[in-house]
């Protein structure tokens, strides 16, 4: 048998090899390119007293601050548009000597891998005066050159990147430019992004400002993709989008019989990671590789080694897993148990419809996901999965699939349920006979009929739905947050920025105990509540708590048989000598066992 371990004692690891070049450490990296409109309306203050343009810094800022703090390779940037540069030249020189920018484009941070400087260096702008930068706007309206600037600045970046952003933050819904081939400038350049596989999101500021008079048409010539259904991003969810954006978990055919549509499979919501831990040396603070091997549990002697234990290292390719069918042990290589998974096709395959139930299923055994047309596909895949989508919520019909995410991922099955206002279908996954559970017996106690009627009278039943009215709030999501990746989170800000220390915020998962006793003094209601239901409350005795005195300690230790004892009697005894009571019992008589070793 052959387990993964780390041996203290000596070990003989081969030697690696490397066929051709040396390895090449790859990194993930995504490019983010801020382009702000400098307008007079910029300046102006919204509801909350907050100009336009702090709101802009202070998004950008939240963005660079948890991209510092996850330590990623991502690069960011930060250009200002429509401005006499000439007033700050001196001050903010070009982002590349050698390509001139645009006479009414100014780089207020150059495109480069995120540093702690970077957000010192806005942070002081965002606390700082601003009428310098009111004093930049100018009349000569042109946006078409910072499109062209930008799509430069990401040429001049030799790094492949997984995404390429740009975001344009502006007041303007429909801009008059003097020049009338300005906006079929701005046409033109925007199809530059296109072509270049860079993204263009048209950030709108203020309640009044309207995204179907110009900027819709601009984002769609950046994508051609004039079929899918554009939305206005507003400044509140460019945050969300950049830092907890919603990630692709598959691209996937969608097979009905012969017929076959790309779909892509995307998933709102992930579990919270636990932050990893890295080894590092105590003596130079720097992090150390961890290897891991396979090793024999035999150990052999080693002539060279006079007697030392030696273990050796095994190939992970040779070990082979053992199964005992009909008494006899077969052994299966890695690229053989890998293999007796794949039983299926990866994709979707449609099995039927099923009527649309009138509340979500009850028996999923995880996330959902949501399922949508892929941006790749033909005009004729989006005609079809748009008909699919409407005549399954015309009939009120959701669909049984089975699906199939990865080459060597099992078959699952799957509720596809239609939702108009994405575009798409939820999917929620079926569990199998050996995953459901049989609670009968601990709910049947609860099935009520007319020979065993419910305990309950029309007084408290009237009691709870007022209780429940009065309780009740509108859930969303982002209203709560995990408080321990929150706390997690502030202390690596702090760390990152050298900042110091901050208040943790309140857990926003614990009711408020001011804001329910409101409510429930309303009407007289927690008297009403007392008075009613907690009178019929039998409450149960406290636990006796069993005590240990000395003679009693005495005679257990002299007599030495632990394991007889209780795990109360064992807790009472440990609890007497200051010993700690977590755990099992076997860890109750091994404390037990070594004090009486070292102590008597």
């Amino acid at each position: 048998m052959t387990t993964p371990s780390q041996p203290k004692s000596q070990l003989k690891l081969p030697e690696p090899h490397h066929y051709g070049n040396e390895p090449i450490e790859f990194g993930f990296r995504v490019g983010n390119l801020f382009i702000l409109d400098i307008t007079p309306k910029m300046f102006t203050k919204n509801e909350f007293d907050i100009t336009y343009f702090h709101q802009c810094l202070d998004s950008y800022l939240n963005v660079l601050k948890k991209k510092l703090s996850a330590n990623s390779e991502d690069w960011m940037g930060l250009i200002l548009c429509n401005v006499k540069k000439d007033l700050m030249a001196d001050e903010y020189p070009p982002d590349d000597e050698n390509d001139p920018e645009p006479k009414n484009v100014l780089t207020l941070q150059k495109f480069q891998p995120v540093e702690r400087e970077m957000f010192m260096d806005i942070a002081k702008i965002r606390n700082g005066d601003i009428d310098p930068f009111k004093q930049l706007c100018t009349d000569d309206y042109s946006i078409s050159e910072a499109f062209l600037h930008a799509t430069r600045t990401y040429n001049r970046v030799k790094k492949i990147m997984a995404s390429r952003k740009v975001y344009f933050l502006t007041c303007e819904d429909d801009p008059e430019p003097s020049d009338p081939q300005e906006l079929n400038s701005i046409r033109i350049n925007a199809k530059n992004f296109k072509d270049l596989a860079i993204r263009l999101h048209v950030i709108g500021l203020g309640d009044q400002w309207k995204y179907d008079l110009f900027f819709k048409e601009i984002e769609e010539i950046s994508e051609n993709l004039a079929a899918r259904q554009f939305r206005r991003v507003d400044l509140n969810e460019l945050e969300d989008n950049i830092t907890h954006k919603s990630f692709v978990a598959a691209n996937l055919h969608l097979r009905i019989q012969s017929l076959k549509i790309k779909v892509t499979i995307q998933a709102f919501s992930r579990p919270p990671r636990a932050m990893t831990k890295i080894t590092a040396s105590k003596a130079t603070n720097e992090p150390l590789d961890k290897y891991t091997w396979w090793t024999f549990d035999d150990m052999f002697d080693d002539e060279d080694n006079d007697g030392e234990e030696v273990r050796f290292a095994q190939n992970p390719y040779d070990i082979k897993r053992a199964q005992n069918y009909g008494g006899r042990k077969i052994l299966f290589t890695p690229e053989e148990v890998r293999g007796l998974r794949h039983v299926h096709e990866q994709g979707i395959d449609l099995l039927g419809f099923k009527p649309m139930p009138e509340r979500g299923p009850m028996e999923q055994i995880s996330n959902p996901y949501f399922l949508g047309c892929n941006s790749q596909a033909s005009k004729g895949q989006i005609e079809f999965f748009a008909v699919l989508l409407s005549k399954m919520v015309e009939k009120k019909l959701m669909a049984v699939c089975c699906i199939t995410t990865r080459k060597l991922a099992p078959p699952r099955l799957a509720y596809l349920m239609p939702y108009v206002e994405y575009g798409g279908f939820y999917l929620f996954r079926i569990p199998f006979k050996h995953e459901a559970r049989d609670i009968d017996e601990l709910t049947e106690k609860y099935f009520f009929d007319e020979e065993n009627p419910a305990p309950i009278n029309e007084e408290k039943l009237g009691l709870m739905k007022t209780l429940v009215k009065k309780l009740s709030v509108k859930y969303d999501v982002t209203m709560f947050q995990n408080p321990k990746s929150q706390r997690q989170q502030i202390v690596l800000e702090n760390l990152a920025l050298d900042l110091p220390p901050q208040e943790l915020p309140a857990d926003t998962t614990v009711p408020s105990v001011e804001d329910i006793t409101d409510r429930l003094s309303q009407g007289n209601l927690y008297d009403r509540l007392q008075n009613v239901i907690c009178s019929n409350v039998q409450i149960a005795p406290p636990a006796k708590v069993i005590r240990a005195d000395d003679e009693y300690v005495k005679e257990v230790l002299e007599a030495g048989d632990f394991a007889r004892l209780t795990n109360d009697k064992l807790k009472a005894v440990l609890r007497a000598l200051n010993l700690s009571i977590q755990g099992k019992k076997q860890d109750f008589v091994n404390r037990l066992q070594e004090y009486k070793a070292t102590k008597l």
